[in-house]
């Protein structure tokens, strides 16, 4: 078998929650640059500092909602990254494929009662199931994991090799 990398990326849909934290951001936003505003009448220097401070933290806040994951399958290694705003990158998970105890899509409910044991569940796809949403459980650091995610189709066939059709149930 020859060396694989395969990488998929997977943009993050906003959801309510991130709405209503963006909208709290603006707000909060207006009401500083309205304060330093306000008080510009008495002392100039400082109401253009905070104005523009508002301004830097409301950008960098809004930064932290633009997030991607990267999935990249070496050699029968995942790595799973998050990459907020296209510049900041942070590992997420890092395992090998053949220690999954199963991966299949989210809508396969054979499997319930193996995710019902997970301590952890995370969730790493783009928010909303769709064709290629999956998800797998592991053991790692002493912790059960079920991780979900959106492995594309030629990321789903390279992981036969390595988990087995026996703990890789694909969708039909």
């Amino acid at each position: 078998m020859g060396d694989i990398y395969l990488e998929h990326l997977v943009k993050k849909k906003p959801n309510a929650k991130t709405v209503v934290a963006k909208a709290g951001i603006a707000a909060l936003f207006g009401t500083l640059a309205g304060g330093g505003f306000l008080i510009g009448f008495f002392f100039q220097p400082i109401a253009f500092l905070l104005v523009f401070a508002a301004l830097f933290a409301a950008i960098y806040a809004m930064s932290f909602f633009n997030i991607e994951y990267e999935y990249i399958l070496t050699n029968g290694e995942l790595d799973i990254d998050i990459i907020y705003s296209k510049s900041r990158r942070k590992r997420l998970f890092s395992g090998e494929i053949k220690v999954f105890e199963v991966m299949c899509h989210v809508s396969n409910n054979d499997y319930a009662s193996t995710f019902s044991r997970a301590d952890v569940r995370k969730d790493y796809s783009g928010g909303e199931v769709g064709v290629n949403t999956y998800m797998f459980f592991t053991s790692q650091k002493g912790r059960r994991l079920a991780v979900a995610f959106e492995p594309n189709n030629e990321m789903l066939k390279a992981f036969a090799p390595y988990m087995g059709y026996s703990k890789l149930i694909l969708k039909k």
